[in-house]
């Protein structure tokens, strides 16, 4: 029996919406969000970027056929479509919702995911062991480092 998602036409011109309050998290089988508590986790090699940074532009008609592509994955009970602007782009990808930090916190380094989001604390929590996140933590704190050796050279 062939898979099929459960998410309507009005509920995919919803999440195009829900992409430009923050993102959004829908199990794909039962169009319910995500309920909380817990945290959302990417699957490594599911993440898909659109936009003007990427080869891919974005339009709300990419939700329909990026659903169909992972319906494979969606079929976890604990697998989630999720979608969230990242600057002038658009992210979606599988995301499972991980009950208990400790166990999202494995999950996130292992799929070597940027951040988790805690569902119930409505923010991300970054992946200090990412080589992406230690860049920008670097780059923020150049100019302090600077200043100090400066003082410190005086």
């Amino acid at each position: 029996m062939p898979l099929n998602h459960n998410l309507s036409a009005g509920q995919f011109g919803d999440l195009d919406r829900q992409l430009g309050e923050g993102g959004f998290s829908v199990h794909a089988m039962t169009g319910q969000p995500a309920p909380s508590p817990g945290y959302m986790v990417g699957q490594r090699g599911r993440e898909e970027r659109y936009g003007p940074d990427h080869p891919r532009p974005y339009s709300p008609a990419v939700l329909e056929p990026y659903v169909q592509k992972h319906l494979g994955d969606l079929s976890h009970p604990e697998a989630y479509f999720g979608g969230w602007p990242t600057g002038r782009n658009v992210a979606l990808d599988v995301s499972h919702r991980v009950q208990g930090f400790v166990p999202a916190h494995r999950a996130m380094v292992f799929h070597g995911q940027e951040a988790m989001y805690d569902l119930e604390g409505g923010h991300e929590i970054p992946n200090y062991m990412h080589p992406k996140t230690r860049e920008k933590l670097h780059r923020a704190a150049a100019p302090a480092v600077a200043a100090l050796r400066a003082r410190n050279q005086q």
